[in-house]
């Protein structure tokens, strides 16, 4: 429902006024539907993002080095291998497992991770804190304006001269050329900042425990 809402700049508006009374928390909004929200290009919704969410200005440059710096304290090389790599595994499921495969688990939308660079630490924490710094051509966003006032994003594949199919988080659908406005090609990630901002640091651990073991947790 709350992805529904973040669709429209209309109804967009009457969700944040209900966050900015209280009668929604801030966190039943994730950091994708968050970036929808600026998708939209609305300058009222933009200032109540603002004064709603003030630490997100905050989320570039400088502060992401300040994050890494941050999480290299946390993430030492003694409490990732005392995390716990079964609770890890389940959390990869639940925030990354959506868009990436690892150990044969998860979906396709975005790179593989089996074969990355899964002992470097450096790696996995400039990918998550600036997502958006290196991203190759297939997995950019796309903002997509529909002829009936909606704005769609994700990744667009198979595209055809009649249609196209627009891949997101939630799911797949195809996307008729005929009821697009505009598409808009963005430099960003599918991936939004603040993935592990909802974690505790000892589920930090335990993610990066499993992230960066080598073989998966449930053939130890």
């Amino acid at each position: 429902t709350i992805g529904a809402l973040c669709r429209r700049a209309s109804s967009a508006l009457l969700l944040l006024r209900k966050i900015e009374t209280g009668a929604i928390p801030p966190d039943a909004i994730s950091p994708s539907q968050l970036r929808q929200l600026n998708l939209l290009g609305d300058r009222g919704i933009d200032d109540l993002v603002d004064a709603i969410w003030p630490e997100r200005a905050n989320l570039i440059g400088q502060s992401q080095r300040e994050r890494i710096a941050q999480l290299q304290d946390l993430l030492t090389s003694e409490s990732i291998a005392a995390g716990d790599k079964e609770l890890g595994r389940q959390l990869f499921r639940k925030q990354c497992g959506q868009c990436h495969r690892l150990f044969g688990e998860g979906r396709s939308l975005g790179p593989e991770l089996t074969g990355s660079q899964r002992d470097n630490l450096n790696f996995w924490l400039q990918k998550l804190v600036a997502p958006s710094a290196e991203v190759s051509s297939e997995f950019r966003l796309s903002a997509i304006l529909m002829q009936d006032g909606r704005t769609l994003s994700g990744v667009i594949t198979r595209r055809t001269p009649a249609a196209f199919t627009l891949v997101t988080q939630e799911g797949q659908e195809l996307i008729r050329t005929a009821d697009v406005e505009q598409v808009r090609s963005l430099p960003q990630s599918l991936m939004p900042e603040g993935l592990l901002d909802s974690l505790t640091d000892q589920q930090k651990i335990d993610l990066f425990a499993y992230l960066m073991h080598r073989t998966n947790a449930a053939e130890d």
